[in-house]
């Protein structure tokens, strides 16, 4: 039996669960509405127990703490992101180690310690992406071992697979992106999908770059709005390559003496009358009608 061990979890646990137990709520994604935030830290301190609760926020996302505080959560405190990341390596000293001598900075001896924080959060990211590339190589490599054996050997060339590890990391960044804007209407201007550096987002979920298939989608979807704009403006459109009604009538179907003034010609509720009359003049008796 271990002391303490982590639930990874949805909005779907933010309501409705009773944890006995829960010392931290850790908040990776702010909540899409500000009630959820509530509902999430309300799992930790039950029954007149302790609790905490840590939110993660971009630079961009700081005017989010205005919104908590205008709801009555004052008791809130920024943390030291260079004093967290300086406790986690003196936890962890061999990632350290490790991460002074990729970035050429020996083994990180005494007075170093402002920043091994540094090479612990480097070693880690590193860690993390290499662990994700030898992932997806081992799939390809056993994937294309499994293709020589098979039959259907063009057939499945054509298509382009991923290791286990790197399709859940594009999957979840997508979601991510995708997710990001679809905050309350309250906080939608503090949660701009246009604040976000997607390079960033992408290493967080241990990609070492972009997801192609998402640069490919957000091209398309920058065309949306023209298109957009280019039905709204259909009916202008309509309306500029409309048939004028008077000029038909005067050019096909007005005769030289024909005394109708130029009022009348100019009108087109009596363009559109005559042009009916005559329609209908033609059909009974043919072009001898006129």
């Amino acid at each position: 039996k271990t002391k303490a061990s982590p639930l990874l979890a949805t909005d779907v646990a933010a309501r409705g669960l009773n944890l006995p137990g829960v010392d931290w709520i850790v908040q990776y994604d702010p909540p899409c509405e500000v009630a959820d935030y509530i509902h999430r830290a309300g799992r930790a301190a039950r029954a007149g127990r302790a609790g905490h609760s840590l939110l993660f926020l971009l630079p961009s996302e700081q005017q989010f703490l205005d919104v908590l505080q205008v709801k009555g959560l004052t008791s809130m405190t920024a943390l030291s992101l260079a004093s967290t990341l300086n406790s986690a390596a003196d936890i962890c000293k061999d990632v350290v180690v490790d991460g002074n001598k990729r970035s050429g900075g020996g083994n990180g001896g005494g007075g170093r310690r402002s920043r091994s924080g540094e090479a612990f959060c480097s070693e880690l990211q590193y860690r993390l992406e290499e662990l994700v590339i030898e992932d997806d190589i081992k799939f390809k490599e056993a994937h294309k071992e499994k293709l020589k054996k098979s039959r259907a050997k063009r057939t499945a060339k054509k298509q382009v697979v991923f290791g286990e590890l790197l399709e859940k990391a594009r999957n979840a960044f997508l979601s991510y992106v995708r997710a990001y804007p679809t905050k309350e209407k309250a906080v939608r201007h503090i949660f701009s999908a246009r604040a976000i550096h997607l390079g960033h987002i992408a290493r967080s979920f241990a990609l070492k770059e972009t997801p192609k298939k998402f640069v490919n989608k957000a091209h398309t979807q920058s065309k949306r709005p023209a298109q957009k704009d280019a039905q709204d403006n259909n009916g202008k459109r309509n309306f500029a390559l409309a048939f004028d009604t008077s000029a038909l009538v005067k050019t096909s179907f007005s005769k030289p003496d024909d005394k109708k003034t130029n009022e009348d010609r100019g009108n087109p509720k009596r363009a559109k009358s005559l042009l009916l009359a005559r329609a209908a003049k033609l059909q009974d008796g043919g072009m001898d009608a006129f």
